[in-house]
């Protein structure tokens, strides 16, 4: 294979080899993908993900556990000062890896 590259300065996202080159399912790459070039606070809910994708609940629901099990992403519930409970999600660039998150930033 030959790459044909273009210089990218605006509107893109850098994803380690690590991540592009896992063993299993594609979908699982390809959410991460996206998690990753959203903005922080962007919704990353089973259902806004199936707004993007045409893959079902169940296999987003997978590729979600996929990244959870691998270290990619954490999943925070989190009760409100008015006793709701929020999920808050954080996605890391390196599996487990980077700093504790600041909970009182807008999540992932």
């Amino acid at each position: 294979m030959i790459h044909v590259r273009t210089r990218l300065t605006a509107d893109f996202t850098v994803i380690s080899n690590a991540l592009a080159q896992r063993r299993g399912s594609a979908v699982t790459v390809g959410v991460a993908a996206y998690i990753s070039s959203l903005p922080d606070g962007a919704p990353v809910s089973i259902t806004a993900l199936c707004e993007h994708f045409s893959e079902g609940a169940i296999l987003i629901s997978r590729a979600l556990r996929e990244l959870e099990d691998a270290g990619y992403l954490e999943r925070r519930r989190e009760r409100t000062s008015t006793g709701q409970v929020r999920t808050r999600t954080y996605f890391y660039d390196v599996p487990g890896g980077g700093p504790e998150p600041d909970p009182e930033s807008p999540p992932k």
